[in-house]
């Protein structure tokens, strides 16, 4: 999709006289950027992107960018850590393997090394 541009609305920097906070000046002509917005909403939505050119005029573009939904499928049908240990637990009980079936215990403060 080629580059789109809202129309209707207008930025620019603030006069120089503004305070220091402000950062641009918005102008929307209500009717044409009602129009605009109508053509390219996306389930109620417009997303804009404010950009800046070479030459630092403030400029609005129309952000198309949608996730890839076949990513988003692809980690739902991944097991779920929970269940994961609920199998693991399942199969070992109390044992873990990692434990070579020693008893943990605290370490004492003053036995820490550094």
């Amino acid at each position: 999709m080629e580059k789109q541009f809202p129309q209707g609305i207008r930025i620019s920097n603030p006069h120089e006289k503004a305070p220091n906070y402000s950062r641009a000046k918005v102008s929307i002509k209500v009717d044409e950027f009602i129009q605009w917005l109508s053509e390219f909403q996306d389930n109620g939505w417009v997303n804009l992107s404010l950009n800046k050119s070479q030459k630092g005029v403030l400029y609005f573009e129309l952000d198309t960018w949608k996730p890839n939904t076949q990513k988003v499928e692809k980690y739902k049908s991944q097991p779920n850590v929970e269940d994961e240990v609920s199998a693991q637990q399942e199969m070992y009980g109390d044992y873990r393997p990692e434990d070579n079936g020693e008893e943990r215990s605290e370490i004492e403060v003053d036995k820490i090394p550094f």
